[in-house]
C-alpha cells in the first residue's frame, strides 16, 4: 500500500494489485478495517508489517488522501 499511488495505473498482472475488492465485496472486510489497520500500520501500532518499508513512519505518499 505504500507505492499505491505510484503504480495504481499500470496495475496489469498478480503482483500490481491489493487484492482487497474480492474481500470488501463480499463483505469479509469493511473499508473501516482496512482504514483502521493501514492507520495502526502507518503509527506502528501493530506487529503485522513490522519490517516492511513504510511501517511507523506515518501518512505516505501511497495513502495520502
Amino acid at each position: 500500500m505504500t507505492t499505491y499511488k505510484d503504480t495504481r495505473n499500470g496495475m496489469l498482472g498478480l503482483d500490481f494489485s491489493t487484492k482487497l475488492s474480492a474481500w470488501l465485496a463480499l463483505g469479509c472486510i469493511t473499508a473501516r478495517q482496512v482504514h483502521e489497520h493501514l492507520v495502526d500500520f502507518e503509527d506502528g501500532k501493530t506487529d503485522v508489517g513490522k519490517g516492511v518499508d513504510g511501517y511507523g513512519k506515518g501518512e505516505n505518499k501511497g495513502t495520502a488522501a
